[in-house]
């Protein structure tokens, strides 16, 4: 131990280890260059990249908002206008605000196996045999209640159910969920960045509560938009058509919508649809400035600017159109009170369709398809359930433009088909007499004229005034006789397809293209049966009176009887007239040259066209009465097609003036009964007001020019009065 007063003798440092010195090196050295990046990387932010983050933060504070621009107007031949816009307010949805919506939404159903296919005709006929009326229909029915298209699985159900904001849309909006649910859906395919329109057009009572309560709607926004509005309702609503976000389907058709992008509104049908290229607008873009907060700070610019589509001007006449709709309600009524020259009321008659169309340059001037519907009830609040309704309404079809797209028996109104190609094929002379009796039996089968108590010989003039069936069965059998065994020749049905049937007519909107049947056809329909799939004298002999298998639209008439009054021309019937900018400048004449010059003998026609004009003018004509006393002078047919069960359909088609025709006009209504009553008075009372016919028998045509009062009608007036009943059927 060391004494009180002693020291501790200082202890030595310990020297530092080299290894250490150059640890202690080592982190300086770090630690130096660190600070030196830092401070050199400030300066590069705060002096050489100055103007660069002054930009960023400029555009930062700058938000765009996509301007739709207005879509064209449509209008009638005299600038009228059919088809505009009206402002409206939509809903959308913004799926960034709620990612677990989008990703559930998104979800693709599983791949399912076909529909089966619905029994072919030959099918049903074996699965009906010996069923007659209300019984045959039944099993129908329930026939095909088997083969409605099935429910597909929609895996994405309830993705939306979790949002609180959508969930409370749907009940203010009185909207079902799953319509939601679909369409977002529908919209994540198509474009999953896109806010997703879920109200086309809001209520203002429903805006405004949004507007209110915005907080508790994240992600809803009400956006300004720009709705179809139609100012004459359900007059011609079937040729416009739909319009709707560009889809996933429509990528697959570029063609169709060139320069579109996901999210462009587009035609999908109908008028909208064709001449879309010129109708849609091209969209702008809204810059607005916004602070920290997202308020909208000084003022907006536009850049680009939104430019409004072009305007489609149609050879539609809306005046002419409203009377051709009135016209067909008319001949319906007419046909369930039972008027004189029908047999009985036709209480089934509930549903037609009327053309009229110019025989020179197949300019439709009224298209008609009855029952309609409204397109303004297609937007906007309870248009689902319309839409649903319209669907569900399958007797009535009222979606169905039967103008067009309605196949039909067309009955005698098809017998100058038989006629040109029995004069044509060398198998009949125009003075040649056949016997029109109250049969005819061909291969031992019995075929019964529509008349009953006519026994006499006929040219071709009087039958077809007349409209005897024994007459053109005896053409049928001649022209089966003159087909070769193998079917490579077949006269009857080329005449048919040479007369514009068994194709669409090139109607600037789809038609259907019916049927004009042959061998190969009734192959296809029959398959592998060696009984049914021949073409047999009774399949030519129920053609050549427009019965059996063939099927016709009233356009297809109409294009065949404007052939007849033309000359030989196959017109290409037309909607579209012209492009127009806002201006009124034409952008684009629409052009539509005919289909062909059908080579006809000049004889040929000039005996139909007087076999046409005894319809209406001669004693025994099966059309006299309804043109009794009628200021122009009418050229035409009637048809009485049958379609059982079902009661006969009533058919009227007719070219005026008869010296230079200018336009056909052509009715059909169903169930109707006899041609020359319904139809026939529906036709008189839409050329009444082409040709301004008045009360004292002055009328001018469409050229302008006056018409001469029709001699022979008027004497007829004063020998039948006005409507008494027809001499003839047919």
């Amino acid at each position: 131990m060391l004494a009180g007063n002693e020291r501790r003798p200082p202890r030595e440092p310990r020297p530092q280890s080299p290894q250490l010195t150059v640890r202690v090196a080592l982190f300086g050295a770090i630690a130096v260059v660190l600070f030196g990046v830092l401070f050199f990387r400030l300066w590069v932010l705060q002096v050489l990249s100055t103007d660069r983050y002054q930009t960023e933060a400029a555009a930062s504070r700058l938000r765009t908002v996509q301007v739709v621009a207005s879509r064209g107007r449509i209008l009638d031949v005299n600038g009228k206008v059919l088809v505009e816009n009206r402002p409206g307010d939509a809903i959308t949805f913004d799926l960034a605000a709620d990612s677990i919506v989008g990703t559930r939404c998104a979800v693709m159903a599983p791949r399912q196996p076909p529909d089966p296919a619905p029994p072919t005709a030959a099918e049903m006929k074996v699965l009906l045999h010996g069923l007659k009326g209300k019984a045959r229909t039944r099993r129908r029915e329930a026939i095909l209640a088997r083969y409605r298209p099935r429910p597909r699985p929609r895996p994405w159900r309830g993705c939306a159910a979790a949002n609180v904001a959508i969930g409370r849309l749907a009940a203010l909006s009185r909207t079902p969920l799953t319509v939601f649910e679909d369409r977002i859906h529908a919209a994540t395919i198509r474009s999953p960045f896109q806010p997703v329109t879920l109200v086309a057009d809001a209520s203002r009572p429903l805006m405004f509560y949004l507007k209110e309560h915005a907080p508790e709607f994240l992600g809803v926004h009400v956006a300004k938009r720009n709705v179809r509005f139609y100012p004459y309702g359900a007059v011609a609503a079937h040729l416009f058509g739909e319009i709707g976000q560009f889809t996933a389907d429509d990528l697959k058709r570029p063609g169709v919508y060139p320069g579109a992008t996901s999210g462009d509104v587009v035609g999908h049908s109908g008028i909208e649809r064709t001449y879309d290229r010129w109708l849609r607008g091209r969209d702008g873009t809204l810059n607005v400035q916004v602070n920290a907060q997202g308020v909208p700070q000084g003022v907006a610019t536009l850049l680009p600017a939104p430019i409004a589509g072009d305007d489609v001007r149609l050879t539609i006449d809306i005046d002419l159109q409203r009377a051709a709709e009135v016209a067909v309600r008319d001949g319906i009524r007419m046909a369930r009170a039972g008027v004189a020259g029908l047999k009985q009321p036709m209480r089934h008659a509930a549903r037609g369709a009327l053309v009229l169309l110019d025989a020179r340059t197949g300019a439709v001037r009224a298209m008609v398809s009855y029952p309609g519907f409204d397109p303004n009830r297609l937007v906007g609040h309870g248009s689902d359930a319309y839409v649903a309704q319209l669907y569900r309404d399958a007797a009535d079809a009222p979606l169905l433009n039967r103008a067009a797209d309605g196949i039909y028996p067309p009955g005698s109104t098809f017998k100058p088909v038989t006629a040109i190609a029995a004069l044509e094929s060398g198998v009949l002379r125009v003075d040649e007499r056949i016997h029109c009796g109250p049969f005819l039996v061909v291969d031992h089968q019995k075929y019964k004229n529509y008349e009953a108590d006519t026994n006499t010989d006929l040219t071709l003039r009087p039958a077809l005034s007349q409209s005897c069936d024994t007459y053109f069965y005896e053409l049928g059998r001649r022209l089966y006789d003159r087909t070769t065994g193998n079917g490579s020749f077949q006269p009857q049905p080329l005449w048919m397809r040479r007369l514009g049937f068994g194709a669409p007519t090139g109607l600037d909107i789809p038609d259907a293209a019916g049927v004009a049947p042959d061998a190969a056809y009734k192959k296809q329909l029959f398959g592998h049966d060696p009984i049914n799939d021949r073409w047999t004298s009774g399949d030519a002999v129920n053609a050549s009176i427009g019965q059996g298998y063939v099927q016709v639209t009233p356009l297809q008439i109409a294009t065949l009887y404007a052939l007849l009054a033309n000359g030989g021309t196959l017109v290409t019937p037309h909607l579209g007239a012209r492009v127009e900018d806002s201006t009124g400048e034409v952008v684009r004449v629409l052009r539509f040259p005919a289909r062909r010059t059908v080579a006809i003998q000049p004889y040929v026609l000039d005996t139909i066209r007087a076999g046409l004009v005894g319809v209406t003018h001669d004693a025994t004509g099966t059309a006299v009465s309804a043109f009794a006393g009628f200021a122009v002078p009418v050229a035409g047919k009637t048809g009485t097609a049958q379609k059982p069960p079902l009661d006969d359909f009533s058919w009227f088609v007719g070219y005026a003036p008869v010296d230079r025709p200018q336009l056909v006009a052509v009715c059909v209504i169903e169930q109707g009964g006899f041609g020359g009553v319904a139809a026939a008075r529906a036709v008189r009372e839409v050329l009444a007001k082409a040709f301004a016919v008045t009360a004292t028998g002055g009328a001018t045509g469409t050229d302008g020019r006056p018409i001469a009062v029709d001699a022979v009608q008027a004497a007829n007036a004063i020998r039948l009065g006005d409507w008494t009943q027809p001499g003839a059927g047919g």
